[in-house]
C-alpha cells in the first residue's frame, strides 16, 4: 500500500511530533489540501504518523464523505 505525503515550500514533508503525515489515499490527501503537491513516501525511512491520528482529524469520519464539508 502506497503512502502519501505533503511537500512543504521547502520540498521538505509536513511532520509532527517528529513524525512524517502520511495518508493511504491520494485523491483525499490532495482534496485536502488542495494547493500542497503530494510525494510517495511508502519507501521511506523515516517515523510516520497517519494523518487520521493527528490531534485536528480526530473529528473526520474517514474514508472521507464530501458532502460532510459544505
Amino acid at each position: 500500500m502506497a503512502l502519501w505525503a505533503l511537500k512543504t515550500i521547502t520540498g521538505d514533508v509536513f511532520t509532527y511530533g517528529g513524525r512524517v503525515l502520511v495518508h493511504d489515499n491520494r485523491a483525499e490527501l490532495e482534496w485536502l489540501f488542495p494547493y500542497r503537491d503530494t510525494v510517495d513516501v511508502t519507501e521511506s525511512v523515516l517515523p510516520k504518523l497517519s494523518i487520521k491520528e493527528h490531534p485536528q482529524c480526530a473529528s473526520l469520519t474517514w474514508p472521507l464523505r464530501r458532502e460532510d464539508f459544505r
